[in-house]
């Protein structure tokens, strides 16, 4: 099966420059010099060797072909399209086998496929009584194929071995049109040596058919018969006068045409020599190959955002205190109350009350988190440090400066090494975290554990001293005012989720005090969905939505970048803490599109269900990322943006999601059959390991790792301790409290080794 990103790769390694690959609904390839466009058909049961093949003949055009139009159509106009063709075709393939020797195995084996399967249509022709051009054709594309079977002339040479010689354009130009005037010449010789009989031939044979007759009667016949003849003439030559009244010039050619010495008859003649039989029919079979069933639907990726629907931590709490504040909650009227509270609060003491127990309710959940996490964040920050001084040492230098160290003078009898060293200690890579959580309808249940984890990596980074930020993505738009689109889209641009939000909950910018109350509101915001539903309001901008993961890799990109600048870092990770799946709508922005100016996806037409493959070009990576219709879009095309985010940025993508339902047989099935990699292996097995670890790792959908962690209830069985308790008893109790950091001890070092892996 060939591989498609392969011989893209090819092309472009040809090429030695960074040309668009696209492969298209067309019957044969083409290459557009000016716009530096190789397009190739999607082929269908294509030889390697083949493909390479018809890959470097289209290279050829874009190293050497000239790029001005007009000079094509001049040349082509002084000439015939067939004879440019394959002189150039020639001079091309000539040039890339001599600059690519590596191509000339596979344009033999190539050309021969060729032949084999008739591409030429050699099986019905006379291939001695062919033309010159096809003669040409064939010497220069498969001279072992047709070894013997004909010879060229003296005169025909000489355009053989100038062609074979051919460096320049402008001699092809030269050599087209002395061919062509070479052609039309022989061909006007061989007109006349057929047409005109010698002066007194038909005066001998009517003189030996006097000697031999030998009835006088013939003579008569003849006489009568030429009589007749003579009649028929002048009826015929009426007729004419009459049908040319009726039909005018038009009957001028016919009659021109059927009287055989015509110039008209000429010119076709002519032009039948300037046409290549086995050429036309090599173009009308290399169509056959191309599968006219696939359609690919080219998108490119939107470069332009604007920064209206990224928020910053300040004004986001400034918006959670002033909702949860009693004297902005007075200040509105009864509807809006009702309206911006959902009904939840009647009155000013009410209120007051209620969220005065929520604070204090979530300020447990806040000490609690943090005093989980005090072993995990510890591990973290050792296992980071270990590994940066590990790395520093690894590229410390010594050496000898020549002067000697007093402090080693007493030990020269039996030490050589008593020279001062300089030491080089280079300095370490700056490394930083972005993280963004999925804020989600789909993440209520989780969304507590997520968000523990979340907090364990910010106070990791605090103790470590690494610049993050900690972004939400979100849909939700408030009541109050829709939002603007996030993306700024031009023609052909992938449009998905163009309303995708970042609220920035945490940053490296706050202070320890805005730091602490950046997480009592979080966790304010998150205990609200104990259970998985809701139990008192929360402001409209922080609600649950959809989930825009999609438009979220594509907005990331911008984001990391930033970050990347103000904090001046070398190494940014992506942390992307999500159930994984975004939403399926995607469409191409097309201005030319009058039926769709409205709605979700203004300027634009639809791209999922149509039937066609979807291919997203990175003009910035010169890479074009195939998506097929055989697979489900919304699951493939994360993968894709988070590659491309990945290469443009050099950054790791790590994902992780804290399962409630882990360990339910449906869930982890759920799990079994969105993981390629371990649907080879025992799902039952898979299973009953995944269940005892506590977690399981996936490289799918774009992550370099995904760490899928149970965060379900456990209940242990409270166990007394006494006298009589054996030590294996004992041994096995305290084993069975320590289990749970030993697993989460695995998986923060395995991300810790992601994140350091370049240092």
């Amino acid at each position: 099966m060939i591989k498609i990103k392969s011989k893209e790769k090819l092309a472009k390694l040809l090429a030695m420059e960074d040309i668009d690959v696209e492969h298209r609904q067309v019957p044969t390839a083409m290459f557009d010099v000016k716009n530096r466009c190789l397009t190739l058909p999607t082929w269908k049961d294509m030889p390697n060797h083949l493909y390479d093949l018809l890959v470097g003949h289209e290279v050829g055009h874009a190293l050497y072909t000239p790029s001005d139009e007009e000079t094509l159509k001049n040349i082509i106009k002084k000439t015939s399209k067939h004879c440019v063709n394959m002189v150039e075709d020639a001079r091309i393939e000539s040039l890339m086998k001599r600059r690519y020797p590596g191509l000339v195995k596979q344009f033999y084996a190539g050309y021969n496929h060729l032949i084999e399967n008739d591409f030429f249509g050699l099986s019905t022709m006379d291939v001695s009584r062919i033309n010159f051009l096809d003669k040409i054709n064939l010497h220069f594309k498969v001279p072992s194929a047709i070894s013997g079977m004909f010879e060229f002339s003296a005169d025909e040479q000489v355009f053989i071995d100038r062609i074979e010689n051919l460096k320049s354009f402008d001699e092809v130009e030269n050599v087209c049109i002395d061919l062509c005037e070479y052609i039309k010449e022989n061909r006007q010789e061989q007109d006349e040596d057929d047409s005109i009989f010698p002066e007194d031939s038909y005066t001998m044979i009517r003189e030996t058919e006097d000697v031999e007759s030998e009835d006088s009667e013939e003579d008569e016949e003849m006489d009568d018969s030429q009589g007749d003849e003579d009649e028929n003439d002048s009826s015929a030559a009426e007729d004419d006068e009459e049908s040319k009244e009726g039909e005018g010039e038009e009957n001028d050619d016919i009659q021109n045409g059927a009287s055989g010495g015509s110039p008209e008859n000429n010119d076709e003649s002519v032009n039948e020599d300037l046409e290549s039989k086995t050429y036309e029919s090599f173009e009308n079979n290399i169509k056959e190959l191309a599968d006219i069933d696939t359609e690919n639907d080219y998108v490119t990726i939107p470069e332009n955002i604007s920064y209206d629907n990224i928020i910053d931590y300040k004004e986001v709490y400034k918006n959670i205190d002033k909702f949860y504040a009693v004297d902005e909650y007075m200040k509105l009227e009864s509807r809006e109350k009702s309206d911006r509270y959902q009904g939840w609060y009647h009155s000013a003491d009410d209120f007051g009350l209620l969220t005065k127990t929520i604070f204090e309710n979530s300020k447990k959940t806040l000490d609690k988190i943090k005093r989980e996490s005090v072993k995990n964040v510890n591990h973290m920050a050792m296992e980071f440090e270990r590994k940066k001084c590990a790395d520093i040492y690894k590229r410390t230098s010594f050496s000898k400066t020549g002067v000697l160290d007093t402090n080693k003078m007493f030990s020269a009898k039996y030490n050589d090494d008593v020279f001062k060293k300089n030491m080089k200690t280079p300095e370490g890579k700056n490394h930083g975290l972005v993280m963004f959580i999925d804020w989600s309808g789909s993440m209520s249940t989780h969304l507590q554990g997520c968000v523990k984890q979340l907090i364990e990596f910010v106070l990791f980074c605090k103790k470590v001293n690494i610049p993050f930020e900690v972004y939400s993505f979100t849909d939700v738009s408030s009541s109050r005012g829709r939002k603007s689109q996030t993306f700024i889209y031009k023609q052909g641009d992938l449009v998905c989720d163009p309303r995708v939000t970042f609220r920035n909950y945490f940053s490296s910018r706050m202070n320890a005090r805005d730091l602490t109350a950046a997480m009592l509101k979080i966790c304010v915001i998150t205990d609200a969905f104990k259970g998985g539903y809701q139990h008192y309001p929360i402001p409209e901008e922080d609600r649950l939505g959809y989930t825009p993961l999609n438009g979220a890799v594509l907005l990331s990109e911008h984001v990391i970048r930033d970050f990347q600048k103000k904090n001046n870092v070398q190494e940014v990770h992506s942390v992307w803490i999500t159930d994984g799946e975004g939403n399926h709508d995607y469409h191409k922005h097309s201005i030319e599109n009058p039926d769709n100016i409205q709605g979700r996806f203004p300027n634009s037409t639809r791209l999922y269900n149509t039937g066609k493959n979807m291919v997203i070009q990175d003009r910035k990576t010169k890479k074009n990322h195939p998506i097929s219709v055989k697979g489900h879009y919304r699951n493939n095309i994360t993968s894709v943006l988070f590659d491309i985010v990945k290469d443009r940025l050099g950054c790791n993508v790590i994902g992780f999601f804290l399962d409630m339902s882990f360990g339910k047989k449906y869930q982890m099935m759920n799990h079994f059959y969105k993981t390629p990699s371990l649907q080879t292996g025992d799902a039952s097995k898979w299973m009953k390991d995944a269940r005892k670890a506590g977690y399981f790792v996936k490289k799918e959908d774009g992550y370099d790792e995904y760490y899928v962690i149970s965060n379900a209830p456990k209940f242990v069985k409270p166990v007394e301790m006494d006298e009589n308790m054996t030590n294996r008893k004992l041994a096995s109790m305290f084993s069975a409290k320590n289990i749970e950091f030993k697993n989460s001890r695995v998986i923060l070092s395995k991300f810790i080794d992601l994140i350091t892996a370049k240092m």
